[in-house]
């Protein structure tokens, strides 16, 4: 079986986002990916793999321009298909070393 993958660049987006304001630089619209990506009636798409690119910088922080999550549905585990859910998961990840969403 062949391994589906896309590639979301977030332009507007910053790595540190904010969970109440989702729509300032559309992070709503790459948890809304994620979601039509990887999850399926009953579960996960174990051969998919969704990259969102976080180009925007953070106030006075170079560093994080250019941050990719990489989520894979062989590899997520208690993930709910809502924005906040996948939206709190990915704000962990790229805060904190996560083990099943990777960043690059």
């Amino acid at each position: 079986c062949f391994v589906r993958r896309f590639l979301m660049p977030l332009h507007a987006a910053s790595a540190d986002f904010n969970l109440q304001t989702l729509t300032a630089g559309r992070v709503d619209v790459g948890c809304r990916s994620v979601t039509a990506a990887l999850f399926r009636s009953e579960s996960y798409r174990r051969n998919t793999e969704i990259r969102l690119t976080f180009c925007e910088a953070a106030a006075g922080d170079a560093a994080d321009a250019g941050c990719t999550a990489v989520l894979t549905g062989g590899l997520l585990r208690g993930l709910r298909p809502d924005e906040q859910s996948v939206a709190a998961r990915l704000q962990l990840a790229l805060k904190h070393k996560h083990l099943d969403i990777a960043v690059d």
